[in-house]
């Protein structure tokens, strides 16, 4: 047998040590070839025949310009190597993010984070690249697709988007969403069944003030409205470049003959602004205005009375994406939908 087959296969073995003693687990980069070869005493046209076997036998993957890599296990039992690109510090993306640690221990799953709370959107200068080696997986928020761009083409790793926001996204990927629409139905169902038949939508809008009439959260509160057979007074739309003029908005709204005895929030945040305007006005929640939010985020409990809202149930969307990593990825766009919740606390009261 020629002495270099003997050499490189001596060394392959050597590489195969190196993985399996856990120093370089499934979805690592390897050491720089120059680092290798010097670690093992030899040149870097041996260690590349050795690497080449160890490739030919599926025990790495080599990614042009990057270097060579540790496949990752798709099987139940393997270690999934995962990054989440997002948001972790606001309303609904922190709860995401805690849920996504959680189901990542329990599925044997290694979730590293990039968030994007940043202004610019990422992680001081850090590239998205520089932390997602190509057989990792990749969990994004909608808002941060962009930065997937710079992720090299011949990645082998899964790509899930999980996020509140269905229309951000069209990739060949999995997509796991909450339901908003179905959200707004619940809430707006729930004040039905109180009694209420005066109810109103508070919604983000344009600049000028106007919603979206393809908000998912508008249709679903339609919808209820329409089945409930009430009339479905234009949307509270608060214009979302002048936060500083929602209060009064709410408070012109929510008083008079023809203002209604509840509010559907599209987001559980502006139910502050709601209780500051009824404040103003002499009104008390929920004595005087029953209030539902959407998300059932930290601020339900911050609020006095503390606010009913819809979970958009985080640690479902959580547990679907870690699955769906370890799962073939769709030639289109692939989507499922998580079933919202009603949690009842203090800011409804049935009408007589």
């Amino acid at each position: 047998m020629p002495r270099t087959e003997t050499k490189f296969a001596s060394l392959a073995r050597k590489v195969e040590r190196l993985i399996g003693g856990g120093a370089i687990g499934p979805g690592d980069r390897l050491p720089a070839e120059r680092d290798l070869a010097g670690r093992f005493g030899t040149n870097r046209i041996t260690l590349r025949k050795a690497l080449s076997s160890l490739a030919r036998r599926g025990a790495l993957v080599h990614v042009d310009k990057k270097g060579w890599f540790v496949p990752g296990g798709t099987d139940a039992g393997a270690v999934a190597n995962a990054v989440y690109v997002g948001q972790t510090s606001t309303h609904f993306y922190k709860e995401l993010y805690l849920a996504l640690v959680r189901e990542a221990q329990r599925h044997n799953c290694r979730l590293q984070a990039f968030p994007t709370d940043g202004a610019d959107g990422r992680d001081g200068e850090t590239r998205l690249a520089d932390v997602a080696p190509p057989t990792w997986h990749v969990i994004a928020a909608a808002h941060a697709l962009h930065l997937l761009d710079e992720l090299p083409a011949e990645r082998t790793g899964t790509t899930v988007v999980v996020d509140i926001f269905d229309h951000l996204s069209t990739r060949a990927c999995h997509h796991v969403y909450a339901d908003r629409a179905r959200a707004a139905a619940v809430a707006t169902r729930h004040l039905v069944g109180c009694g209420h038949r005066k109810i109103a939508v508070v919604c983000g809008g344009s600049d000028a003030g106007v919603h979206d009439p393809a908000d998912p959260v508008c249709q679903g509160y339609c919808a209820a409205m329409r089945e409930a057979g009430l009339a479905q007074p234009a949307p509270l739309a608060l214009p979302r470049s002048a936060p500083d003029r929602h209060v009064s908005i709410l408070g012109r709204a929510i008083k008079g003959r023809s203002a209604p005895t509840a509010l559907v929030c599209d987001l559980d945040y502006r139910a502050v602004a709601v209780d500051e305007a009824a404040r103003k006005r002499g009104m008390k929640l929920p004595a005087d205005l029953s209030v539902v939010g959407i998300g059932n985020t930290p601020w339900c409990e911050a609020l006095r009375p503390a606010l009913t809202s819809v979970s958009l149930e985080e640690d479902e969307m959580a547990r679907l994406a870690v699955l769906l990593i370890r799962e073939p990825a769709p030639d289109r766009m692939h989507a499922v939908y998580t079933s919202p919740r009603l949690v009842e606390r203090d800011s409804v009261r049935p009408r007589a």
